[in-house]
């Protein structure tokens, strides 16, 4: 069995994939359900670890609108077998209604061959003008809370 400290035999190059999740999120003023299919290409360094870019789109259900991510990911594989548990970090921000909306996300999974599950926590948070008929009125700051389960397809 090979690990990531004695580096015999992870794998070095070019890995992407495409992931399906759900997420249950939590604000201030509302709770609800939204779905998520994003890509991720990065770079796997033959040590355990993955390097990549990501970004993809979401559908927020309670709100009836779609928003962008866009993400760095770092992913660290502990064993380099069929069954591989793993550790991955993404930060970035979401693009919505004229509104970016920083956010860390945190999971744990497995991946099984070409496929991998992961559940985690993601937090976010935005502050943003706040407009009444025409004219500002002050700024507004909301904060976000996430928990989710994905399913990704490696290639």
């Amino acid at each position: 069995m090979a690990s990531a400290q004695n580096n015999r035999a992870f794998k070095k190059g070019y890995q992407g994939n495409i992931e399906l999740g759900s997420y249950y999120v939590t604000t201030q003023d509302m709770t609800g359900v939204a779905y998520q299919l994003t890509t991720t290409q990065g770079f796997r360094s033959g040590n355990g670890m993955y390097y990549g870019l990501g970004f993809g789109v979401a559908y927020n259900v309670w709100q009836n609108n779609f928003i962008v991510p866009v993400f760095l990911e770092a992913k660290y594989n502990f064993i380099d077998t069929k069954v591989s548990p793993f550790l991955a970090l993404r930060t970035g921000a979401y693009a919505a209604d004229n509104v970016i909306i920083p956010f860390m996300n945190v999971s744990t999974g497995v991946d099984l061959k070409r496929i991998a599950f992961r559940v985690g926590y993601e937090a976010g948070s935005a502050s943003y003008g706040v407009y009444a008929r025409g004219h500002f009125s002050g700024y507004t700051y909301e904060q976000s809370q996430r928990v989710f389960c994905s399913i990704a397809f490696k290639f």
